[in-house]
């Protein structure tokens, strides 16, 4: 949604940022404030637990693993998730397992309708008989709309209300398992109507046959694809023609349990246990489930801990959500969604709109802002990006909800993305360039890492705003961005009684932001050289 500017050599990416190599030990003072500060903040917030522990287990369950101690199940996402883990899992196996045998068994297009068929009842046993016939009158009434009228537009407007009033209107059933899955199924689902919608447009097919019906059904029933996970209708389909060539190609389907499958499993068991055991001893999700006169005792470096743990947290939930059925879909040998970028390691918020939720970004990228932004030369080349930037942000707050904080977060992230955008546009400038050549590469780096705090701060209160409660952005946005600012300017900058002042605490991010900055081009370099881009990027990426 912001430009991406294409590297053209190892040391000097075309957006002007020269990724300098600074001494070892000035490097290694950034990683340890860095780490230091993390393992930190996931200390504070043992502290904080172990201090209200009483108080927050007298609403959490007992562990399942452990009888003599609570689990904080107040996440609702991940206590849906958890305990409908087990059904899920046995779906994707039941899959895998035919997705396996069938094809040896049967011709092709028998080996289409009878996988059809199969994933037919994954989804029932997933969902409910009421929940797939809504979802198939709403999918075919939208897909023989946009047939007629041969017009992206009117499956937007479709679709877009679908997400926006099937929480209110579509049938779902009473156990929480169940509704969860039905929920995801209907959201994620009308995702892949406006993408199969939209490759019917833009290919001006005015009919569809045999073969269009089969890869609609499949697109929309693909069982790891079927929910958490976006994928386009065009990949689905290159990736499914690839597939179902290679089964014909062999009496024996290709395996695709390499040694780096084993190696994935064995990880997403690991950190899905971990991440259990976590939620023993650190109940960030309860503390930000308290009353506000509670929270209001919390000093600013506890509100400050407790949000970061708390974004640390959503990224590992959200490694396990897509990677579970991002492994059965490798297993089959698809190519899903690469897994979320770690946000402890971003400081351009651009990338975590690119490699977090990297099927969404495709879709707002190439569904969304590119067909809006059309051609970016003339006159109104900025406008046309400004627009397309806020046409996009308005399809995430129709996908989240309109509340007051996710219009906040999405505010702030524009506003991030338009400072980077200024960033880019001083960087092609010729008095950067002359001023580059005064400072010296090593110095020009130290400075892009103050200037990127510019970018650091909406980025990461926005995502304050969108993983709180009601309030908690507002709160810690007053306390250490507001109070902590005008503290600095009236010099109000110590500590007193043992508590720091929000002009200290102020001061004090500003130049963790500033090693944060350095870490982030750093492990940004590294991963760049490390994994080339396969191909180059439009300019209006």
């Amino acid at each position: 949604m912001t430009n991406t500017p294409k590297k053209h050599s190892d040391d000097k990416p075309s957006s002007g940022f020269v990724i300098a190599q600074l001494p070892k030990f000035e490097l290694l003072l950034y990683y340890a404030v860095w780490i230091s500060h993390a393992i930190g903040a996931f200390v504070v917030v043992f502290n904080i637990t172990n201090r209200l522990r009483r108080s927050l287990e007298r609403w959490l369950p007992q562990s399942d693993y452990m009888p003599d101690y609570h689990m904080d199940t107040t996440d609702p996402e991940w206590s849906f998730y958890r305990i409908a883990i087990f059904e899920r899992l046995i779906a994707f196996v039941f899959h895998s397992a035919v997705f396996y045998i069938i094809p040896k068994l049967f011709s092709k297009r028998a080996t289409q309708y009878i996988m059809i068929v199969c994933w037919l009842g994954v989804h029932l046993y997933l969902t409910s008989l009421k929940c797939m016939l809504t979802f198939a009158a709403f999918a075919v009434f939208t897909i023989v709309i946009s047939l007629i009228v041969h017009t992206e537009l009117v499956a937007w407007v479709i679709c877009i209300a679908f997400i926006m009033e099937a929480q209110y209107y579509a049938p779902f059933s009473v156990p929480p398992r169940i509704y969860y899955r039905e929920h995801n199924f209907y959201l994620y689902g009308a995702i892949k109507v406006i993408n199969y919608c939209i490759h019917l447009s833009r290919n001006k097919i005015n009919s569809m046959k045999e073969l269009d019906i089969i890869r609609c059904a499949q697109y929309i029933l693909y069982p790891p694809y079927s929910t958490l996970l976006i994928v386009l209708y065009d990949d689905f389909e290159s990736q499914i023609n690839r597939v179902e060539a290679e089964q014909q190609k062999s009496e024996i389907m290709p395996l695709h349990l390499t040694k780096g499958m084993v190696w994935k499993v064995v990880r997403l068991i690991f950190w899905y246990f971990a991440f259990e055991f976590v939620l023993h001893f650190i109940y960030v999700y309860s503390i930000l489930n308290l009353p506000f006169p509670i929270f209001n005792l919390l000093n600013i470096y506890e509100l400050a801990a407790t949000a970061y743990v708390n974004g640390q947290l959503f990224y590992w939930k959200y490694v396990l959500i897509f990677g579970i059925p991002s492994w059965f879909a490798l297993f089959d040998g698809m190519k899903p969604p690469d897994p979320p970028i770690c946000i402890a390691r971003v400081s351009r918020y651009s990338r975590m709109w690119r490699y977090f939720d990297r099927g969404l970004y495709q879709f707002l990228k190439l569904q969304v802002y590119l067909p809006l932004v059309g051609d970016i030369k003339g006159t109104f080349g900025s406008w046309r990006r400004f627009g397309a930037m806020v046409g996009a942000f308005l399809f995430v707050l129709a996908w989240h909800g309109a509340t007051k904080s996710c219009i906040l977060w999405v505010t702030l992230s524009a506003s991030e993305l338009i400072i980077e955008r200024i960033g880019y546009m001083i960087a092609c400038t010729s008095l950067w360039c002359r001023l580059s050549i005064v400072i010296g590469k090593r110095n020009k780096r130290r400075l892009i890492a103050f200037a990127m705090i510019a970018t650091v701060i909406p980025g990461v209160f926005g995502v304050f705003f969108f993983l709180g409660q009601d309030g908690f952005g507002e709160m810690i946005f007053e306390k250490l961005l507001i109070q902590g600012f005008f503290d600095v300017i009236s010099l109000d900058i110590a500590i007193r009684d043992g508590l720091a002042t929000a002009g200290f605490v102020f001061i004090h991010f500003i130049l963790l932001g500033y090693c944060f900055n350095n870490v982030c081009l750093q492990l940004d370099e590294s991963i760049t050289r490390e994994k080339p881009i396969d191909r180059p990027q439009k300019k209006t990426d």
